[in-house]
């Protein structure tokens, strides 16, 4: 976690550095917005690892939660609604 630490210091800094200039352009707008992405990326895998998520002891994977990889789905990927066995919808009657 250390180097998480150091790594979110350092684009702190470097944000800091982009908004002491009092001027955005597109290239500093374009670094602003990977440096925030990048900080948003670090502070989910710092609460992944707070609330327990790791593959490496034995708990929970990132990709374990959700509705699942067989979960029924519409002819555009979304989520669908309708059971897989409508005759046990209680919704229907």
């Amino acid at each position: 976690m250390g180097d998480y630490r150091k790594l979110k210091n350092m684009l702190c800094d470097e944000l800091d550095r982009i908004a002491d200039k009092d001027e955005l352009n597109p290239s500093s707008l374009d670094m602003v917005d990977k440096l925030a992405h990048s900080l948003k990326c670090i502070a989910t895998v710092e609460a992944m690892d707070d609330a327990g998520y790791s593959e490496h002891d034995g708990g929970m994977s990132y990709g374990s939660y959700g509705r699942g990889r067989n979960a029924r789905r519409d002819s555009m990927g979304r989520y669908s609604s309708e059971s897989r066995y409508p005759d046990y919808d209680t919704r229907r009657y």
